[in-house]
């Protein structure tokens, strides 16, 4: 009996989870007829075949490599991929797994005149695909000459005309007048810092409601709407991937733009003005900025607010130049202004750190029993795989049995369909022991770890953390540190260390210190 593996797929949000119910309906039907068991279902929900970024497909594949299945089963050729060189490149690696591709719906047997029907479906799904993203392109760039909204919410201070589709200043005077409050502040020298502030103290909002954060003033700052110039079609096509990076934009000639396209509430010169101001400061900040590695980032907090702590710096005049300081700041107070934690000197924090790990996980007596707990936890779990293995391998020998048992009552003349269901079962459940067997013999031949090994592991660790190699403790960090808490006169720091073997589980060392900031 052949085992089978299950792909099911949705593109969109326009379609619901119960297509991929259908599919998988329709799929075990077909196993069901065709005697084949069904020991693994994979999915991928709201994902384009036109690219391989799907979690469900990526580890399918996987497991094919593994020959956990002899075939992959689909409802067409276009839940596998619309992408003929993605699906060019996955047929050759399922092929040299031994494993076969089925397709439900499209009755393709390996015949020349198969390979010819399956190239041209293939050819159709991605003209389908294609052809859709250019149609859909067509009704947007008509929308683009005509100068009307394309979608989205607009921007802060315009409303869009319900009846001409085109952009008029908001109805709401109180947009319009924070939107010129940000530009004329900017002109006149304010960061964002204080812009942001000044906004809070207004009661202005964003489009959304929310308070005011740097990204977003950036956003305002930069958008040509303000003047009445409409722009469609600037941000760069996605990668191969599936990717977009929208800090890069397209060339000119594919970017549509129309100035004085409707009333604008920001006046040109200074519009103008302020672009040039921010580009000077872009070129100044590019100049000025030192790279630094912030080894805490993600794993440091506030207490006040709960935000996370970024990294940052500034910069200040001295008898011998310029000096820059770094520091760990609250991201909402950075943000949003809207936070009283002080800043945290960067290596006040990080030299903290570093010697807790030292003094409670890093000293010879603890190393030494960490080094242990592994080695024990690594011999027990061997054992229980070998355990395990054996009573999978009993497992299949019982049902061989009664399989076999079955044949001969057949042979002896009693009729085969009172147990038809019986042996399909069987078979089913042989195909998922044999599959077992596979996974967990993979696990029984790996290398067992032993207690040397794990110290010189561990050895490199600490070496790193005594001499504060903040750029080799950067690569490990997030194995020793669960998270710091941050707040106006204390740095709490939980330190972790988990030690699991083959299959997950093991232990933890834990340990929660709290130290008063030094300044």
């Amino acid at each position: 009996m052949l085992k089978g593996a299950i792909y099911a797929r949705y593109s969109s949000d326009n379609q619901r989870e119960e297509s991929i119910d259908a599919q998988v309906f329709e799929i075990k039907e077909y196993a069901r007829a065709n005697n084949i068991a069904i020991i693994k279902v994979y999915t991928d929900e709201a994902r384009s075949a036109t690219t391989d970024n799907r979690p469900g497909f990526l580890a399918m594949i996987a497991d094919a490599k593994k020959r956990l299945f002899d075939a992959i089963i689909i409802h067409k050729l276009d839940r596998f991929a619309r992408n003929r060189y993605d699906s060019a490149v996955y047929k050759r690696e399922l092929k040299n797994a031994g494993v076969k591709l089925i397709s439900v719906t499209e009755k393709l047997d390996g015949s020349p005149e198969s390979v010819i029907l399956e190239s041209l479906l293939e050819g159709m799904a991605e003209y389908y695909s294609k052809n859709l993203a250019r149609e859909a392109m067509k009704g947007l760039n008509e929308n683009a000459r005509n100068c009307k909204h394309n979608g989205g919410l607009p921007p802060l201070g315009l409303d869009v005309d319900p009846f001409t589709k085109q952009y008029i200043p908001s109805a709401k005077q109180k947009e319009i007048d924070a939107v010129r409050l940000i530009f004329t502040m900017f002109h006149d020298g304010k960061g964002y810092t204080h812009i942001i502030e000044e906004c809070n103290l207004r009661g202005y909002t964003t489009k959304l409601g929310n308070p005011f954060a740097k990204n977003s003033l950036h956003a305002i700052l930069r958008n040509e709407k303000y003047i009445g110039t409409y722009v469609y079609n600037r941000s760069a096509s996605k990668d191969s991937s599936g990717k977009r990076n929208n800090h890069q934009n397209k060339s000119d000639d594919d970017i549509t733009k129309t100035t004085d396209a409707f009333p604008g509430i920001i006046d040109k010169e200074l519009f103008l003005t302020v672009q040039e101001k921010m580009d000077e400061n872009k070129r100044q900040t590019a100049r000025y900025k030192a790279k630094a590695n912030y080894l805490l980032t993600g794993f440091i907090f506030c207490a006040e607010c709960g935000a996370a702590l970024v990294g940052n710096s500034s910069s200040y005049k001295t008898k011998e130049g310029t000096t820059k300081k770094y520091y760990y700041d609250c991201n909402k107070k950075n943000r949003q202004r809207d936070c009283n934690n002080p800043q945290t000197k960067k290596d006040l924090v990080e030299n903290m750190v570093l010697e807790k790990m030292y003094q409670e996980i890093f000293n010879e007596d603890q190393l030494s029993v960490i080094c242990k707990k592994i080695n024990e936890y690594n011999q027990s779990q061997s054992k229980e795989v070998n355990e395990e293995l054996r009573y999978y391998k009993n497992e299949l020998s019982e049902t061989d049995k009664q399989l076999d048992n079955l044949v001969t009552a057949i042979a002896s003349g009693a009729p085969y369909e009172l147990f038809n269901e019986r042996i399909k079962d069987l078979q089913n459940k042989k195909a998922n022991l044999e599959t077992r067997i596979l996974e967990v013999d993979i696990l029984s031949r790996r290398e067992l770890i032993t207690e040397e090994m794990i110290k010189n592991y561990l050895d490199q660790h600490r070496q790193a953390v005594e001499e504060k190699d903040i750029d080799a403790c950067k690569k490990f960090i997030h194995n020793y540190v669960e998270k710091v808490i941050v707040d106006k006169d204390n740095i709490t720091i939980h330190l972790h260390f988990k030690y699991c073997g083959y299959v997950g589980g093991g232990g933890a060392y834990r340990a929660i210190s709290t130290v008063p900031k030094r300044t």
